[in-house]
């Protein structure tokens, strides 16, 4: 079992699916080493050695099963977190580009050959010899008003240092993940304002590249894991402005913009 914050275990509940899932708040329970416990030299002891922890579980329509136990310290035990079998990605083969300049999305290039188009990247080819100048990937991060507030201050170019209680920084790979936990899980959390944003930005694919993809649900729960520590570096590698695409309000969109025109 891993221990997890708070947070790590929000953001697992809105990756399985928010306030779809159905909680049950005692499932089981565990003996645990109770903290206030001490030894006085082998007298008798009126705090008892361990106590006994509720086993929670959270459960979407679809089968994804979250277990764990909060610990004294307020922290989570991990016992569970078993989405439904993924299906296997499918990947194709690019086609030859045309002689000239183009910007296209591409899926990414996997190492034995042919592209995986679950992961695309917005690629520039230099005219006559086809030879890949820049490269991207399009990543989605939902955000809550304060986080918002902070790249706004950045002039929409970082997003802001981690807390201590976060060691963690998630950007996910596509726009149907990001939007699912905007809309369902911070849009209706009153600890942030009943408020959700999805934000969109490129960040060098040679960067990315030190990074494996993690799959913390279904298929489309895909994101990538930058330590607290790299998030500067991870800033510098973000081509172009970070942009604000969708807000929601108590779990529905109210922005009617067009996509990629809101800030």
């Amino acid at each position: 079992m891993a221990r997890i914050t708070q947070e790590e275990l929000d953001r697992r509940i809105g990756a399985a699916g928010g306030s779809r899932l159905v909680h049950s708040s005692t499932v089981g329970k565990k003996k645990i080493p109770n903290p206030a416990h001490k030894d006085n030299g082998g007298s008798f002891y009126t705090v008892p050695e361990e106590i006994e922890a509720e086993v929670q579980q959270w459960k979407s329509p679809e089968g994804h099963t979250i277990q764990a136990m909060q610990m004294p310290d307020g922290s989570w035990e991990l016992a569970q977190d078993e989405p439904p079998a993924p299906k296997p990605a499918t990947t194709t083969t690019a086609a030859a580009k045309p002689v000239g300049t183009t910007t296209n999305i591409e899926g990414t290039p996997l190492p034995g050959g042919g592209f995986d188009n679950e992961r695309p990247v917005m690629v520039t080819r230099e005219p006559g010899d086809d030879i890949l100048m820049t490269q991207t990937i399009t990543l989605f991060r939902p955000v809550g008003p304060k986080e918002l507030a902070l790249i706004q201050e950045s002039g929409f170019r970082a997003f802001a240092p981690r807390l201590r209680e976060q060691p963690i920084f998630y950007p996910v790979l596509n726009e149907s993940y990001a939007t699912q936990i905007a809309r369902d899980w911070n849009s209706k959390s009153e600890q942030n304002g009943n408020a959700g944003f999805v934000t969109r930005f490129e960040v060098r694919a040679s960067f990315l590249a030190g990074y494996q993809v993690e799959q913390v649900g279904g298929r489309q729960h895909q994101e990538y894991w930058i330590p607290a520590e790299e998030l500067p570096t991870f800033n510098e590698n973000i081509v172009g402005e970070i942009a604000v695409i969708a807000e929601y309000r108590h779990g529905e969109r109210v922005d009617a913009e067009e996509e990629g025109t809101a800030r």
